[in-house]
């Protein structure tokens, strides 16, 4: 996790198909990047005000809830939409 160049590589070769959420010390998103092969020119990063996110736990040790794009999306001819539930350990 800690080379981001690992991780594009990875996405490129179809080896790593993800969407990385960094969250700020309240559990608020402020930025996102998908890794997928799917993504030919380039790969989508940001986030939309019109997307929601669901915190439903957050402590020192973990974060879990779930992140659902309001609509399709667009980005370089390649339209996407995502709906994603998680639970993750929060590193130090």
């Amino acid at each position: 996790m800690g080379d981001d160049f690992a991780r594009i590589h990875l996405s490129e070769k179809g080896k790593l198909h993800a969407l990385e959420i960094t969250l700020d010390g309240s559990g608020k998103p402020i930025a996102a990047d998908w890794r997928h092969d799917g993504f030919k020119e380039a790969a989508p990063s940001g986030l939309s005000s019109a997307d929601v996110f669901t915190k439903k736990t957050l402590d020192d040790k973990n974060i879990e809830g779930g992140y659902k794009s309001a609509s399709e999306h667009e980005f370089f001819g390649s339209t996407f939409s995502f709906d994603v539930t998680f639970r993750a350990a929060i590193g130090h």
